[in-house]
């Protein structure tokens, strides 16, 4: 009951009153880091225990393996079970795309930790590039290499281009703003269906990704 313990957790998942040697745990607010564990200068006053926050599927689609993880409603955070879903997904193919939600939070910052190259795909709007300046300054503090793929391009996109220039980032790709490609979306059909001409494009993306990492 010293409180050490509640004192280095960053999340406050621990509640030590000292008077009445009363020790508290919210599952909810823990993040499973093991700090608490870690710093505890008394062996074995804390012991960590398993409990299940989601589900793991695993399937592939033609030539195409692929790995989903589903987080149980009510579960505050997604890194442990983003963490046992990319550990799969790495340990059973050479070549892994990681999709991560959007944003700089926990989720994305475990899914690009892990990553050799990291996709930031962005909005030519103020919004998009406010929240793509969040991105790189992340994904550069954690020195990952990084490129830029413009979403929904109307070919006006000079403010996401110069804040590529400045920051040194290729611009590997533009996705045209079209409304057939948002119908096709909403009903599952794939990008290269409705147009055709970028399935080059698209397939020669790895060659990009590999060309910019050598250049950064």
């Amino acid at each position: 009951f010293c409180g050490e313990c509640a004192k280095a957790c960053a999340f406050n998942a621990i509640a030590i009153i000292p008077a009445t040697k009363t020790a508290r745990v919210f599952d909810d607010l823990c993040h499973g880091c093991g700090v608490c564990q870690h710093i505890c200068p008394v062996e074995q006053a804390i012991i960590e225990r398993k409990r299940e926050i989601g589900r793991i599927r695993i399937g592939t689609c033609g030539s195409t393996g692929f790995v989903e993880g589903r987080l149980n409603i009510g579960i505050p955070s997604a890194v442990p079970l983003i963490s046992h879903v990319a550990s799969t997904a790495i340990n059973s193919s050479k070549i892994v795309i990681l999709d991560s939600s959007p944003g700089t939070s926990c989720n994305m910052v475990e899914s690009v930790r892990r990553s050799d190259f990291t996709i930031l795909i962005t909005e030519p709007t103020p919004f998009g590039l406010h929240d793509l300046e969040l991105a790189v300054q992340v994904v550069k503090e954690m020195g990952k290499p990084c490129g830029i793929i413009i979403n929904k391009s109307r070919g006006h996109d000079q403010s996401v281009e110069e804040l590529c220039k400045t920051q040194n980032l290729p611009v590997l790709q533009k996705i045209p703003y079209n409304l057939d490609i948002q119908r096709a979306y909403a009903t599952g059909i794939p990008l290269i269906d409705i147009l055709p001409e970028m399935r080059t494009s698209l397939s020669n993306l790895i060659e990009k990704i590999i060309q910019a990492n050598e250049k950064i």
